[in-house]
């Protein structure tokens, strides 16, 4: 048993039984107690405080319950509630005093340093934003609200002494597609002895639904088996949270109005596609009808591009693969010789930006339409193989056929095709080698 017990004979006060407890407080081998009485023990003043009681106890013949009582022991002056009560003989007289002691001396520099803290907060709370507040959480499960601020009104609107006595005020209030989630979060923190922090909604007593941000964490225990004393604050985040969703519905909105505008430059760029091959059907320059079928390639690779980005979720930066792979298809298809080229593609997957792709794009429609004009005259079969790979901040792109290669006055030419490569390339600061 965690408390003293002790009895007193009722004739001369003297004690006569002393548990472990008793010697453990009191610092004496219960040998030495037993036949003593308060004097022998404590100081004066100490021992007609106990000894009065006592003979209340025994006058009354009842019970007498001490809140707090004060006694000095080897360790130091301790504060203890005590229960005295007579037990009576077969005569009906008063022969023995029982005595229980609990030690409150804990509790009570716990219940000190918490007075400490609302007078703090006191001075402290008027000035910042939200609620401050302070709940102890006892090892048994139990948990109680000590303090809580002012401003907690103006948040939950219930009065924060009401709270203090039954936190469910505050677990009531909670949505109820939020409550379960809040609960788990606050247990998980308690079990880890964690930091908590979560946001949620709240409808009011008057019925107003709020969005509230609650973060809390543990004070340090100073001593073995104090209850855990968790500090915290609530605000309300209510404005923020219908700021967010004003801007979503408007990032939402700019989506929608972007994929158009994808979707519109795509459908322009296959007019324009359209009227050129039709224009082609009606010449017979050979020259001619070869520029405006070039034309016509360079315009698909952004088509291909526009494209992605209408089905894409970024607008901004695109999947190199996604690009690449049928974009290349796509300009090797347009050829009547596509069936006897066999394309090996080894494109690592990673993004680029769309500002990069563009040229990206056209310089590798360039390079793939030459190798199909040229590479594989008179063959049966041919190979291109194109490769892209990115380290570090570096990009790679290969491009390349088994045909029957650039002769050296092709390679020195100043054709509008290589000028073109060569300028995009420089547009974004990249090397061509041959």
């Amino acid at each position: 048993i965690p408390n003293m017990i002790f009895l007193k004979k009722a004739e001369d006060l003297r004690f006569v039984l002393f548990n472990q407890a008793g010697e453990n407080l009191l610092g004496f081998n219960r040998n030495d107690l037993i036949g003593k009485n308060d004097y022998d023990f404590f100081p004066k003043e100490q021992a007609d405080f106990f000894t009065q009681k006592d003979r209340d106890v025994l006058n009354q013949k009842d019970i007498i319950d001490i809140a707090e009582e004060f006694i000095d022991t080897p360790t130091g002056k301790r504060i203890l509630h005590t229960k005295k009560l007579p037990l009576l003989g077969e005569n009906g007289q008063v022969e023995y005093l029982l005595g229980i002691s609990e030690d409150i001396t804990e509790q009570k520099e716990i219940q000190k340093r918490i007075q400490e803290s609302i007078e703090l907060y006191d001075r402290l709370t008027s000035t910042v934003p939200g609620a401050l507040y302070d709940y102890v959480l006892h090892d048994d499960g139990r948990s109680q609200m000590v303090f809580i601020s002012a401003k907690a009104f103006e948040l939950f609107e219930v009065d924060p002494k009401e709270i203090m006595k039954d936190m469910n005020l505050i677990w009531n209030l909670f949505h109820p597609d939020d409550i379960e989630r809040v609960q788990m979060e606050s247990e998980f923190a308690v079990r880890n002895s964690d930091k908590f922090s979560t946001e949620a909604r709240i409808i009011t007593p008057t019925g107003k639904e709020k969005w509230i941000q609650i973060t809390s964490r543990p004070n340090p225990i100073e001593k073995e088996g104090e209850p855990a004393i968790w500090s915290g604050f609530v605000i309300d985040i209510t404005n923020r949270k219908q700021a967010e969703e004003r801007i979503k519905t408007l990032l939402g909105e700019k989506e929608i109005l972007l994929r158009e505008v994808h979707h519109r430059i795509k459908n322009n760029m296959l007019t324009i596609t359209s009227l050129l091959f039709l224009q082609t059907e009606s010449l017979r320059d050979k020259a001619a009808i070869s520029a405006l079928n070039d034309a016509i390639s360079r315009i698909q690779s952004m088509v291909v591009l526009y494209d992605k980005l209408y089905r894409s979720s970024e607008f901004n930066e695109l999947s190199v693969v996604e690009y690449l792979s049928p974009l290349i298809d796509e300009i090797v298809n347009n050829f009547p010789n596509y069936q006897i080229v066999q394309i090996e593609k080894k494109i690592d997957n990673f993004v680029l930006s769309t500002s990069l792709l563009f040229p990206i794009g056209i310089i590798i429609n360039e390079i793939i339409t030459n190798a199909m004009k040229y590479a594989f005259k008179n063959r049966e079969r041919g190979i291109i193989k194109v490769s892209a790979y990115k380290k570090e901040s570096n990009v790679s792109i290969s491009i390349e056929d088994d045909g029957v290669g650039l002769d050296e006055d092709k390679e020195k030419s100043e054709g509008f095709g290589l000028q073109l490569v060569s300028m995009l390339a420089k547009q974004i600061r990249g090397k061509v080698s041959m």
